[in-house]
């Protein structure tokens, strides 16, 4: 199943003028955050706001996002909509004291942007995969799934064999395509299936193009 954290994602309260990582995303996670800087020192002092490709100690100029901005005493200062990814961090400086930061937002395992795997042979579909190839002319393809729980949200499954009528299917061990039906049968290219796949691994159609046949118990 896909994993997400909300809410406050990483707090700290500045040393002066020293880079500290407030925040580092977890490995294999996508995230979107705001940071909200309060000045609560003895007087004006000035941030700045990088977003690094490790941690404190690598940032480059490149990776400034505010520099040298100006933060009055008893002021807050938020930058909003920051798009991360995998080994990403954030990383802010103070030159004085008494400025504490605090990161909030979202962050989600990163497949669910998307995943895609082809399978060529008969195999397991691996978790967390949001869209499901299957592509062989001639040889039967048997795909099987663990756990639909493991895919929740939009799930396609789709034939993309360029040529022939070989029945390929895919299985879930446990949870229902459509409520019902654990099985999934395409077998001409082009054929697919949307499911919505619930958090327990109970699946609802979406739509169903060039009659994708499900069956099973």
């Amino acid at each position: 199943m896909a994993e997400t954290k909300r809410g406050r994602l990483g707090v700290a309260e500045l040393v002066l003028a020293t880079d500290t990582t407030v925040y580092s995303i977890t490995d294999s996670m996508d995230a979107v955050v705001d940071v909200i800087f309060t000045n609560g020192g003895k007087g004006n002092t000035y941030i700045n706001l990088a977003i690094v490709d490790g941690l404190a100690a690598d940032v480059l100029p490149e990776d400034y996002i505010e520099y040298k901005r100006m933060l009055a005493y008893g002021e807050s200062f938020t930058v909003t909509d920051i798009k991360m990814s995998d080994d990403e961090a954030v990383v802010a400086y103070a030159r004085d004291a008494g400025v504490t930061v605090r990161v909030a937002g979202i962050e989600e395992d990163e497949v669910g942007s998307g995943r895609v795997q082809e399978l060529i042979v008969t195999g397991a579909v691996t978790s967390g995969v949001t869209s499901i190839e299957l592509n062989h002319i001639d040889t039967i393809i048997e795909a099987t799934i663990a756990d639909l729980s493991n895919h929740a949200g939009f799930l396609m499954i789709k034939d993309t064999s360029a040529t022939g009528t070989a029945a390929h299917t895919v299985t879930a061990t446990a949870g229902t395509f459509n409520g019902t039906n654990n099985i999934l049968t395409l077998n001409a290219l082009n054929e697919a299936i949307l499911i919505w796949v619930d958090s327990a691994g109970n699946g609802t159609v979406i739509e169903n193009v060039d009659t994708v046949a499900v069956s099973g118990t």
